[in-house]
């Protein structure tokens, strides 16, 4: 008899560990890019940096990876500064730079790693960081199984082989749920990757606090949901309180759940007077534990600590739409924040997700069709069950736990897509779990049950097995076109670019100026400041980067370069101040390109500034030691020259109608993609060649001293050029190009 349970115990523990096997394959396969795609029109291989390692896939990507560097490298990120003591990054958003309040621990925890490799072997941080992803699959793995197994035991009851089958779906859809396999594919060193490991432990924390009966074990898991909570924030940013809340949100319904419905069964009596009720309700553990975190999280928000990480919270979340329609919004140029479809245009992508042009739906980021058919599904058997239950005197209490929690979870983050894409992933989570129980409570029924029913219901349960296993097969196939058709952001021109201005910039600080897609990268590679990048496109520099770019006047490019990239944002904050927005921009650009003498005589006469503080404003907007600047082009910007106008000309009074045609992929408006050999293009482009951006790259135009300053009296001076070409290459791929602005 003990040889026989010895048996079974050593049977259950290898069936776990092939499954596990087979789910951690399948997980790290669907994120591995196929590199041999990758090829540059000219058959030379641009993927590929000089160490031999792949280029990442996205810029996001490099200011994770330049922060894992300097910490590996020096044991610290960032510079202290010497008057206010303050920990900045001196390379983010030039000149200022940025502050350092909290960290991420992401690049900390591969830069841990590193040195843990490193004492065995030599490898490069680099490596690590490109495929870190891994590590948080092996996380992820066993607590989507365990969250799986415990609402699969705790619907069907079952014991048997069941519970293994469900467990192992509910991982494998989990970790390669397309929408996340999308954002977290080798080559991409982002926070995305920490969300399904971190999310799925709170609601299993969460439902294992409201199954406890012991006070002292209820309170130790409390405090490890606190922990969990604590070091997603770390791991993220203040949003990951969102779920957070949507974990004890779950708890919260089902607390309310025992008030309303109560279980059919507590300790052998059934709840029936509603005085006794509540008192039997206030008495249980989970709604003691419960209320003390709802009063502990309510004092927390109401101390002086709490309330700036609430408002902050309460600004990522619903600040897109509590905006003012005339406050220009960088997020608007993002298009992980825009609205996905709930399905494709055509059919059979329903199935699958529509790589074709790297967009994707709400069907087709849970995994497809059959994916969400199933899911649904089995929310409505546990449901189902519930009721049956308690029709027949059953303690339902563990069902109602996994309902009340999943069931938030789902409905929750099916809205929270309406925030952006990128919150697909967390839609898929819930859905993924609900199908791992649906394939638990079918296989059981098949394995155990298939030798007492009819061939009806065998034929039945077989269809519907083998239904579930087609889903799961789409979902993974969807996932392994994901990874074999992204392509690289990154280049040979782009890396060679920044290795240029490295080795043939003449000063510490100087500045790399573009559009902000590229900003981390500039960074990482350069060595040097840039304007702005990802992170730190404020409303300002998206006005002024844009007028730079697609304005037609020369003089006042040059002239807002020069002020913006020495001065900073402090000389538009003066008259934005003092002017509010509309006039205080129309006033920059126009005593902007103004001398000395005119400027102070518009600043003193025209806007009402004091004669020492007009003083002060002059003398940031002409600096005299300006900074050495780089302006960066590349040939995708072309595309974007209808979204530089649209920022660049903004009206803070009135109406900012985003430009008919573009081919800018997520233009605020919706407008859709346009290929740039349509004639209606071509018309579009063609009527702006004297903006900027068409003279500086298309027309490779030079523009000369006499075109941006006064110089009448030096004409050799006025002969030299304002922007002199530095850098050009085309690697095959894109074509980048940089500019040195001569002072």
């Amino acid at each position: 008899m003990k040889d026989d349970k010895m048996k079974i115990k050593w049977r259950s523990v290898l069936i776990v560990a092939v499954l596990f096997a087979i789910v951690l394959f399948f997980a790290c396969a669907v994120r591995m890019p196929d590199l041999t795609l990758l090829q540059g029109r000219d058959g030379n291989d641009v993927w590929l940096d000089e160490s031999g390692l792949p280029y990442f896939l996205d810029p996001d990507s490099a200011y994770y990876v330049r922060i894992s560097k300097e910490i590996a490298e020096t044991g610290q990120y960032g510079t202290s500064d010497p008057k206010t003591g303050q920990v900045i990054d001196t390379l983010q958003y030039a000149p200022e730079g940025t502050s350092l309040k909290g960290k991420n621990m992401l690049p900390e925890t591969a830069a841990f790693i590193w040195k843990i490799m490193s004492v065995f072997s030599k490898v490069d941080i680099q490596f690590v960081d490109l495929y870190f992803v891994f590590f948080f699959m092996l996380l992820t793995i066993p607590v989507a199984w365990i969250l799986t197994q415990k609402a699969y035991l705790a619907v069907s009851g079952d014991k048997k082989g069941g519970a293994f089958f469900a467990g192992a779906v509910g991982a494998l859809l989990v970790t390669c749920a397309p929408a996340f396999v999308s954002r977290t594919l080798v080559g991409i060193f982002d926070t995305d990757m920490v969300h399904s490991f971190f999310v799925l432990l709170l609601m299993l924390l969460m439902a294992e606090i409201m199954l406890q009966t012991s006070l002292k074990k209820g309170i130790l898991l409390a405090i490890c949901f606190g922990v969990t909570a604590l070091l997603y924030k770390a791991y993220w940013t203040y949003s990951a309180l969102v779920f957070v809340v949507l974990a004890a949100a779950g708890g919260g319904v089902y607390v309310l759940s025992r008030l309303i419905m109560p279980p059919s069964k507590t300790n052998g009596a059934a709840l029936t007077k509603p005085t006794g009720r509540f008192r039997q309700w206030l008495g249980a553990v989970p709604v003691q534990i419960y209320l003390a975190i709802v009063v502990l999280a309510g004092i927390f928000v109401a101390t002086p600590f709490g309330r700036p990480m609430l408002t902050s919270l309460l600004g990522k979340v619903f600040g897109y739409a509590t905006t003012d329609e005339n406050e220009i919004s960088g997020n608007n140029t993002i298009v992980e924040l825009m609205a996905p479809d709930f399905g494709p245009e055509k059919f059979y992508n329903w199935f699958l997700p529509d790589v074709s042009d790297k967009s994707t739906t709400i069907v087709n980021g849970v995994g497809g069709l059959l994916i969400l058919i199933f899911a649904l599904a089995s929310m409505g058997y546990i449901i189902f069950r519930v009721a049956k239950m308690r029709k027949e005197g059953k303690d339902t209490n563990r069902v109602m736990v996994y309902l009340s929690v999943i069931g938030t979870w789902l409905i929750v983050c099916f809205f929270m897509t309406k925030v952006g894409l990128r919150m697909v992933q967390f839609f898929a989570f819930p859905c993924a779990v609900l199908v791992g129980i649906l394939a638990g409570v079918l296989f059981n029924k098949y394995i155990t049950n298939k030798e007492n029913i009819s061939r009806k219901k065998m034929a039945r349960n077989v269809v519907l097995n083998i239904a579930i296993c087609a889903a799961v097969v789409l979902a993974l196939i969807g996932s392994f076109l994901w990874g074999r058709e992204i392509r690289s952001m990154m280049s040979d021109s782009l890396a060679d670019s920044m290795e240029w201005v490295k080795e043939n910039a003449e000063t510490e600080d100087a500045v790399v100026l573009s559009w902000w897609d590229y900003g981390y990268y500039y960074e990482l590679e350069s060595e040097h400041p840039t304007l702005w990048d990802g992170g730190t496109g404020t409303a300002m520099r998206l006005n002024i980067v844009g007028r730079i770019l697609s304005t037609d006047d020369p003089r006042l490019c040059y002239s807002l370069i020069k002020m913006i990239s020495t001065s900073g944002d402090k000389p538009v904050d003066m008259l934005t101040d003092k002017l509010g927005k509309a006039e205080g921009f129309n006033a920059l650009y126009k005593v902007v390109v103004m001398d000395k003498d005119d400027s102070i005589r518009a600043l003193t006469d025209e806007y009402g500034f004091g004669g020492d503080e007009a003083a002060e404003l002059e003398a940031l907007l002409h600096p005299s030691e300006p900074r050495e600047v780089y302006l960066v082009m590349y040939e995708t910007m072309a595309d974007q020259l209808g979204v530089f106008e649209y920022y660049g000309n903004w009206d803070y009074d009135g109406e900012n109608i985003a430009p008919v045609k573009t081919v800018y992929t997520s233009l605020p408006d919706g407008s859709s993609d346009m290929n740039s050999t349509d004639m209606e293009a071509k018309e579009f482009f063609e009527k702006r060649t004297k903006e900027m951006l068409w003279r500086l790259y298309i027309s490779d135009d030079t523009i000369k001293k006499s075109e941006v300053s006064d110089s009448e009296d030096d004409e050799n001076y006025a002969d030299e050029p304002a922007f002199k070409k530095v850098f050009e290459e085309d690697d095959g791929y894109v074509c980048f190009m940089i500019w040195k602005l001569s002072w």
